[in-house]
């Protein structure tokens, strides 16, 4: 019973959060550029920052989970 339900918390819990995650990463991502472009106003300097903020964030976590996938985000 227990791996089982380890089975099923690891492939269908973790499994959609990450998918659901990175959709709406990517979502938030297109939102302000579309609006910054909107405005005329340069992304980049946000962009590079926000990396910055997430892989520091991503490598804090990694440190309690080894599975962490937001670091790697950052990264590419």
């Amino acid at each position: 019973m227990d791996g089982a339900v380890s089975w099923i918390g690891q492939n269908i819990l973790m499994g959609r959060f990450i998918n659901i995650f990175a959709l709406l990463f990517g979502l938030s991502f297109f939102i302000q550029l579309d609006r910054a472009a909107k405005k005329g106003i340069d992304f980049r300097g946000r962009f590079i920052w926000r990396m910055v903020v997430m892989l520091f964030i991503g490598l804090i976590g990694n440190s309690f989970y080894s599975g962490e996938i937001i670091a790697v985000y950052a990264v590419f």
